[in-house]
């Protein structure tokens, strides 16, 4: 894999980061600028180790390698970061992974949406079941000019339910303006961050 990044994509690797009690830098010397750092340590708490991390002149970490048991190698690698220096991107959300046509917050809830709709998992209430209904209302706030989101489905219901709710909590809101946010999630099913539309 190392051997990919550095040679084969030819990604532009401007110095490695190792710790400097680590003894790497015999591996990267003749690379590599080579930069010691006391902060390349990994740890989950249990195991860990130091590390060597791959950095481009803009200051992106691409890769990062941590010997956490010394018999073992843990390899640390952004797919989208490879993308967006393959792609020549200033971010990840203007990769070809993303649509160009949302703005940077639609562009990920639609990622995410697509990547729960391609493992099957459905809005709902509990869980990441509800992460994903949560998702499309988000989204539908964001694009209100009917913009479709993977659960096509799903959305205009939801859409129903979320204005229903939006107006029940106007109503509730205007009588008595003392009720925390809390409450109009219990009983109404808004959203905190939809709080702002009803008040």
């Amino acid at each position: 894999m190392w051997s990919l990044i550095c040679r084969e994509l030819e990604l532009p690797i401007s110095h490695v980061n190792v710790h400097p009690e680590s003894g790497f830098e015999r591996y990267w010397h003749h690379q590599f600028p080579v930069l010691h750092n006391p902060d390349c340590v990994w740890t989950d708490g249990n195991v860990g180790g130091y590390c060597s991390e791959l950095f481009t002149p803009d200051g992106l970490e691409v890769g990062n390698l941590v010997n956490p048991l010394q018999h073992s190698i843990d390899v640390g690698f952004g797919y989208e970061r490879i993308l967006q220096l393959m792609e020549g991107k200033k971010r990840v959300d203007e990769t070809s992974l993303f649509r160009q046509d949302l703005d940077p917050v639609s562009r990920d809830h639609f990622r995410t949406l697509m990547i729960f709709k391609e493992q099957g998992i459905q809005p709902g209430n509990k869980g990441r079941n509800y992460v994903c209904r949560r998702l499309i209302r988000r989204f539908m706030r964001l694009n209100p000019q009917g913009v479709e989101c993977p659960f096509t489905d799903w959305q205009e219901s939801e859409r129903t339910r979320m204005e229903q709710s939006l107006r029940d909590g106007r109503r509730h809101y205007r009588r008595n303006r003392s009720l925390p946010d809390s409450f109009y999630w219990d009983t109404f099913g808004i959203l905190p961050e939809e709080m702002v539309l009803i008040k």
